[in-house]
C-alpha cells in the first residue's frame, strides 16, 4: 500500500497531513488481518484454504477454539517480517508460523490422501 502512494504526495502536504498518510496503509493492514478472521470464525476455513482444500485445526486434533482462531489471526502482522516469521517455522516441530504457535493451532490437509495400497 505504501508503494501506491507516491512519496511527493507526503512532503507536498506538509507535517500537519501526514496523519492521513497513514490512513490507506491502516486500512490494508485492517483488511489483512480481519478478511481471514472473519472467513475463519464463520466458514471455518478461509477463501485461499477452500481453494487448497486446507483447514485450521486445534493443536492436538479437533475444532479450534474461538480464542485459537482470533489469536493467529491477530499474529499475521508478525508474518509481515519474514526473518522472523521463516526462522519460526524452521525452529517449530510441525511447521507452524508464530499466530499457530500461539493460538495453538495447525494448517491440516482437509482431502486426506488415501492410504498407499500394500505390497504382498
Amino acid at each position: 500500500a505504501l508503494g501506491a502512494i507516491p512519496r511527493s504526495l507526503a512532503a507536498a502536504e506538509g507535517a500537519a497531513d501526514t496523519a492521513g498518510f497513514w490512513v490507506i496503509p491502516l486500512i490494508a493492514l485492517a483488511t489483512y488481518v480481519a478478511h481471514p478472521l472473519v472467513a475463519e470464525l464463520i466458514c471455518g476455513q478461509s477463501v485461499g484454504k477452500m481453494m487448497f482444500r486446507l483447514r485450521v485445526a486445534g493443536s492436538f486434533g479437533g475444532k479450534p477454539t474461538v480464542l485459537g482462531i482470533i489469536a493467529r489471526n491477530l499474529f499475521r502482522v508478525v508474518d509481515l517480517c519474514p526473518i522472523i516469521s521463516f526462522s519460526a517455522m524452521i525452529l517449530s516441530p510441525r511447521w507452524q508460523r508464530i499466530g499457530d504457535l500461539i493460538g495453538r493451532t495447525v494448517v491440516i490437509s482437509d482431502d486426506p490422501q488415501a492410504p498407499a495400497p500394500k505390497e504382498p
